[in-house]
């Protein structure tokens, strides 16, 4: 075994990381009304504005299509999206993030900010940079392999 690489290490740091991002998005959710399937889903298209469809939430985050449906539904719902069939293709609706919306997704934003910034706490502005670079070039890795290793299984 390669004593540089533990394993356990990228594991447990996942798993502490996704437990505290989910308690943190949570509670940022709640105090709109909001659970924390729509509050990813609201803040993955604020965040991201170049992408607009359901199908976009999928691919690029992730999320399955009954995750992103569901959310999207009651979003709607509560009127802090609009959607619009595609003039091209009308199986595809583009998601419009509402003015209602607004501080919702601020007080999200923020969330997210306040995360990174507490998971960073004590770092240099240089290892910032490094670790941010360093996670980039390991998720296109990461995506590469899994594409890969997919293919290989059809």
């Amino acid at each position: 075994m390669n004593p540089f690489v533990n394993v356990s290490y990228f594991m447990k740091a996942q798993r502490l990381l996704d437990e505290l991002y989910t308690k943190a998005i949570t509670e940022a959710a709640a105090e709109y009304g909001l659970s924390k399937r729509e509050a990813e889903v609201l803040v993955f298209f604020a965040n991201n504005r170049e992408y607009t469809s359901a199908v976009d939430a999928v691919r690029v985050r992730g999320f399955s299509k009954t995750y992103v449906s569901i959310a999207l539904e009651r979003l709607v719902s509560k009127e802090l999206i609009t959607l619009t069939r595609d003039g091209e293709d009308r199986r595809v609706q583009h998601i419009a993030i509402n003015a209602s919306a607004q501080a919702c997704v601020l007080a999200l934003q923020k969330m997210q900010g306040d995360f990174v910034e507490a998971i960073l706490a004590g770092y240099s502005e240089e290892e910032k940079e490094t670790l941010k670079r360093l996670f980039r070039k390991m998720a296109e890795h990461a995506e590469t392999i899994a594409d890969e290793a997919l293919n290989h299984k059809m």
